[in-house]
């Protein structure tokens, strides 16, 4: 399962300049027109533009990690508050000093008037895309949990002692095939042998949560306890459970520290 906008942080850069930039090309146009004016002013109207969205954005990270993720009516109201109206009075009361010592003509308040919609529908357009990537954010971390509460409740059956139990498979820390037989070990550091063949339980296990590490075993993430370059290449891990040598095969390792990380 990947976030419709939050899936890489590269790609969701690219989107944002993509984004931002011609808007706030077009907004500053439209605050003041580079025809009429100095170039100077223009650039200086895009920087504060991009400032404004910077501002935003860090606005947004704040209120992410301080209000709690279940209350999303507080976030909104908190982003609206301190996105949006607290800006825009700030903006409301700079230009109402402007004004004081500006020109009283009837032109000019239109003017103005005018450049303080922009300002607010730029505000508005700002805190709308900090709200849909939270909202996005939201709703992958909804899915993966539900996702993680199905895989919970699937179960494989192991062979214990002369009869068969169950094993849910978030239970799973190991996987390896010894002389042909395949062992399954629990993070209570119970091993178990498996019926199924690496394949199968591969299979059954996805990509998600547990990885292939080389012919003859298969880890899962939470059992890795930490791991460092070893030879030709390869990466060595140490695990929560089982003192077995457990090592990462050089083909398999640069796709390894991709999945783990």
């Amino acid at each position: 399962m990947k976030q419709l906008l939050n899936n890489n942080r590269k790609l969701v850069s690219f989107l944002t300049s993509v984004f931002w930039i011609p808007l706030v090309f077009f907004c500053a146009q439209m605050l003041y027109p580079i025809r009429n004016g100095s170039l100077f002013f223009y650039v200086f109207l895009c920087i504060n533009l991009l400032l404004i969205v910077w501002l935003v954005d860090k606005i947004s990270k704040y209120l992410t990690k301080r209000v709690d993720k279940k209350n999303i009516f507080a976030r909104v109201l908190k982003q609206c508050l301190f996105g949006f109206i607290v800006p825009f009075t700030v903006i409301i009361l700079l230009l109402l000093t402007y004004e004081s010592f500006a020109s009283d003509s009837s032109a000019h308040r239109i003017y103005c008037k005018k450049n303080v919609a922009i300002i607010a529908a730029f505000l508005y357009v700002a805190n709308g895309f900090q709200l849909v990537l939270y909202v996005d954010r939201q709703l992958f971390e909804d899915v993966v949990t539900t996702e993680q509460i199905a895989k919970y409740n699937e179960r494989v059956l192991v062979y214990n002692k002369g009869s068969y139990e169950p094993v849910n498979l978030m239970q799973i820390a190991l996987i390896y095939q010894t002389n042909q037989i395949n062992w399954l070990v629990t993070f209570d550091d119970e091993e178990h042998i498996l019926d199924l063949s690496l394949r199968e339980i591969g299979d059954i296990l996805g990509a998600e949560q547990f990885f292939k590490i080389n012919r003859n075993q298969i880890v899962n993430r939470d059992a890795v306890k930490r791991f460092r370059t070893g030879t030709f290449g390869k990466i060595e891990l140490s695990l929560k459970v089982n003192s077995l040598k457990v090592t990462v095969s050089k083909d398999r390792a640069k796709y390894f520290r991709q999945w783990f990380s």
